[in-house]
């Protein structure tokens, strides 16, 4: 006959004394590399006209909010450029049509939009700038 012992563990979080959760001059910096530096703008070169017209919509407004900010912008055909779209929808894959990608400068995924988008939903996003990350710890999510 066998017996299973079973050991119960039991952790305690305790808050540090004199941590602070202000921000600093590193963590400062640290935020400013999350800043959007770079906007991919996914859709399909051969689709049906409304989503097309949907995705022309989206990309109009998104020149109309970047044309005056120093952010790098690319606009991808998944139809006709799977492998340069896979290397953005594997950090997080969508459906929808179009996706945008907001990328810090280390390219790391900031913020991703899908479907029809308007020139004020695009410029809170870039205003905000916050990554997905920073933004949980924080309780933004």
């Amino acid at each position: 006959m066998m017996v299973l012992v079973g050991l119960s563990l039991a952790v305690t979080a305790v808050p540090l004394v004199g941590c602070s959760t202000g921000t600093t001059d590193g963590v400062g910096a640290a935020a400013a590399d999350r800043r959007i530096a770079h906007v991919v703008f996914i859709d399909h070169e051969i689709i049906c006209p409304s989503v097309k017209k949907v995705s022309n919509a989206t990309w109009i407004e998104l020149q109309k909010v970047v044309a005056s900010r120093d952010i790098k912008v690319t606009r991808i055909h998944k139809d006709r450029q799977a492998n340069l779209a896979r290397k953005y929808t594997t950090l997080k894959p969508t459906g929808a049509v179009p996706a945008i990608y907001f990328l810090a400068r280390d390219g790391a995924l900031v913020e991703l939009l899908g479907g029809e988008q308007t020139a004020e939903q695009i410029a809170a996003v870039l205003d905000r700038g916050v990554s997905v990350e920073e933004g949980k710890a924080s309780g933004r999510d």
